[in-house]
């Protein structure tokens, strides 16, 4: 193991270099003795190792692992989704190393994942706590077939969620976290006797540890509708109570983009019906409008017409006083200057004429049917 230690002291860190889980597992240079003696030195190793551990970038090759892995996951079906971090996600801080912080790796590749286990156990929270239906809280007929029983397993499979290239923070796997509890006496308290009562006099104890931001690869296998499910379960429960360490300060919300199929087929006949109505709403507006404008012109015109056939029987009636007051020998020169004022009324005005002059049709043909005034005005406004 010293040895080891050599090897990862004379090599350092530079970004992209190394496997994270062998950094953690091999790269603290001190430890303290079975007494708990050298703390300080240890200390300072161990801020030295998160120093180290939080400037190691993506592995080289693992961009290409991860365009695979989506691959097959698209082959085989699986329902698979990006969830990004709200903020900070911790999961397996508790696990047992030297250097006193944990954090779940893949073993292989050495970057941050989310165990399955972990997802599974997230979802199987969401349905007892966040379900409305019976059947969806533990020991109903859906919870037991999505998640399994004692006696059968469960129909979806939660596969590990992979880190997705290029989304962490900085480019870096992990960023450096601290906690920073008061009340050491209180918190290690050994059961034995009371516990000494916390004091605003107790004096802090930071604690490095280290956490991750950036966007995972989410995958559930199963059957279409209840690997839907598992993942409505899930998004449920990694939005509202999180994953991993800390949750009640916030860590570990991801923010899942996820609608279920039959759900995007529903929104997007909705969203179809609400088009169609809202292109026959705007057909109706538009016919409405031309119906008004139509409307408005046929009132424009008659209002028009009106006007001038008022016009006309004005002229008409100043035309029958002159013609009462005009001599013989002047009327058809009167006739012939007024004509075409008359408009819409030379028909009534032709047959006033005859009138005036006590004659009817055959008559005036007889006796006016040489006359220019006759024949080109009042004949042919009397056909």
């Amino acid at each position: 193991m010293d040895s080891c230690r050599r090897v990862f002291s004379d090599l350092g860190v530079a970004a992209g270099d190394g496997n994270l889980g062998l950094w953690l597992d091999c790269g603290l240079k001190h430890q303290p003795d079975n007494a708990g003696r050298e703390r300080t030195r240890f200390q300072r190793a161990k801020d030295e190792l998160l120093d180290q551990v939080c400037r190691v970038g993506y592995p080289t090759g693992y961009d290409a692992h991860i365009r695979r892995v989506r691959a097959d996951l698209e082959a085989s079906r699986a329902v698979c989704v990006e969830g990004r971090t709200l903020g900070r996600t911790i999961v397996g801080l508790g696990a047992k190393n030297g250097a006193e912080f944990g954090i779940t790796l893949d073993r292989t590749w050495g970057v941050p994942i989310l165990p399955g286990s972990s997802l599974k156990g997230i979802a199987a929270a969401a349905a007892k706590q966040l379900a409305a239906e019976d059947s969806w809280r533990a020991a109903g007929d859906a919870y037991n077939w999505l998640f399994g029983t004692t006696d059968e397993t469960g129909h979806v499979q939660f596969l590990d969620a992979w880190l997705i290239p290029g989304t962490a923070r900085g480019g870096r796997l992990l960023q450096r976290d601290v906690m920073t509890p008061h009340h050491q006496a209180y918190y290690q308290h050994s059961g034995h006797g009371e516990p000494p009562p916390p004091s605003d006099m107790d004096g802090p104890n930071p604690i490095g540890f280290v956490s991750v931001s950036g966007a995972f690869l989410i995958a559930v296998v199963g059957e279409q509708p209840w690997a839907d499910a598992a993942m409505v379960l899930l998004k449920q429960g990694l939005e509202v109570l999180g994953i991993g360490a800390k949750t009640n300060g916030g860590y570990g919300r991801i923010e899942v983009d996820f609608e279920p199929a039959q759900l995007t087929l529903d929104r997007q006949r909705r969203e179809r019906e609400q088009a169609d109505a809202e292109a026959a709403r705007r057909r109706a507006e538009e016919q409405e409008q031309r119906d008004r404008q139509a409307q408005e012109a046929e009132r424009l015109a008659a209002a028009e017409a009106t006007k001038a056939l008022a016009a006309a029987r004005a002229r008409l009636e100043q035309f029958k006083r002159a013609y009462e007051i005009a001599a013989e020998p002047e009327r058809p020169q009167l006739i012939v200057a007024t004509w075409s004022s008359l408009g819409g009324l030379q028909r009534e005005a032709a047959e006033w004429i005859l009138q005036t002059l006590g004659v009817d049709r055959a008559a005036a043909e007889v006796k006016y049917g040489r006359k220019p005034w006759y024949l080109q005005l009042v004949r042919k406004a009397l056909q």
